[in-house]
């Protein structure tokens, strides 16, 4: 069997001696301790180097411990217990510090597996301060995750301004700063104008308008500005409408009818009479009669477009010609002259010299309401 450890004659056996009081619970049955009134040759084999060796140890446990020396008490019987703790924890915690630091991505996704862990590190932290990983949307556990935000105020209203980085924000509701005809200048400072429903954005210098939709909006409505910060609607209109601006210049409407219509081509006949509905369904505002070539005549090609007078056209050799032309809500109604020779008096367009009746069977006339 081998020989005890000599621990500067701890183990030696001597006679029985009482324990020191606090230190009972280290006492054993023939074990040395030091005793008053002897010296140290008569209780111990401690010389004085292996005595001070042991003084200098324990107070290299007690300055790296981070204690403070001299607030100790060196007649409690814990002291060396509560440096040697100290000593240690500080220790584990440099060691630590750097181990997490290093390997922070690898060990957030262990803890987060753990049940309770990160609620119990958001009870821990004080208010307003987030958690040290890299990124809390990297957490296996997203629930853990989502409820790790919350270390932000711990369920409380907190003033401190928090940047949000590529995160939703789900929970509190946001609520703007409010006010009439407000119009914030700073760049992304953003209002609620309940005066007139709608997001006002300071763009650095100005203000952009986001306005609201009016109610009752359906698919097909048109949206026009009724105001510097409003939209109106315009119910979408009915078949055969078209957009007009009102009588009041203020706001659009539909009106009833096309918006503009082209006859047919009629035939043209000596005091002949025409009645053509134009299907507006309102007066038009101006008619117009245009001529076709429908034979080459005067210079004027098939297809070719002739505009004539709204009533009589004449001739310097007195020759007449034209049309009554009137109309109303529901038709246009043509009335030609009674000249034989020619309802028509046109300019040629081969010499531009003298002015001749056209030969009706040669023409069209076609009506352009508006």
């Amino acid at each position: 069997m081998p020989a005890s450890p000599d621990l500067f004659g701890i183990l030696d056996v001597v006679k029985l001696l009482t324990a020191p009081v606090g230190l009972q619970d280290a006492h054993v049955d023939g074990f040395s301790w030091a005793k008053a009134g002897l010296s140290y040759p008569d209780t111990t084999k401690l010389t004085a180097e292996e005595w001070n060796r042991i003084i200098g140890n324990l107070r290299r446990l007690a300055i790296g411990s981070g204690l403070d020396i001299s607030t100790l008490d060196p007649a409690s019987p814990d002291l060396l217990r509560t440096v040697v703790s100290a000593y240690i924890a500080s220790a584990i915690t440099g060691s630590f510090q750097g181990l997490f630091e290093a390997n922070v991505e690898e060990i957030a996704a262990e803890l987060a597996a753990v049940s309770g862990f990160i609620d119990a590190i958001a009870e821990a932290l004080p208010d307003g301060v987030l958690l040290g990983a890299a990124n809390l949307s990297d957490l296996t556990d997203v629930e853990a995750a989502r409820d790790n935000l919350d270390v932000y105020s711990k369920g409380e209203a907190d003033d401190a301004v928090q940047t949000l980085t590529n995160k939703t924000l789900t929970e509190p509701i946001i609520t703007l700063q409010q006010g009439s005809n407000v119009s914030p200048t700073d760049e992304g400072h953003i209002e609620w104008d309940h005066n007139n429903n709608a997001i006002v954005v300071g763009t650095g210098g100005a203000t952009k308008v986001f306005a609201g939709l009016p109610a009752g909006v359906a698919a097909g409505d048109l949206l026009y500005v009724s105001g510097t910060r409003t939209l109106a609607r315009l119910p979408k209109g009915s078949a055969r409408q078209f957009l007009k601006m009102n009588f009041g210049v203020s706001a659009p409407e539909w009106v009833t009818g096309v918006s503009h219509f082209v006859s047919a081509e009629q035939t043209i006949t000596v005091a002949g009479a025409l009645t053509i509905a134009h299907g507006r369904g309102a007066a038009p505002d101006f008619v117009f009669p245009f001529l076709i070539c429908k034979t080459t005549q005067y210079g004027y090609a098939v297809g070719d477009i002739v505009p004539v007078n709204l009533a009589l056209n004449s001739s310097a050799s007195g020759a007449n010609g034209g049309q009554a032309l009137t109309w109303d809500a529901t038709n246009i109604y043509v009335r030609f002259n009674d000249t034989a020779a020619g309802t028509y008096v046109v300019v040629r367009k081969d010499t531009g010299s003298a002015v001749a009746q056209i030969t009706n069977a040669n023409w069209r006339l076609i009506l352009k309401a508006f």
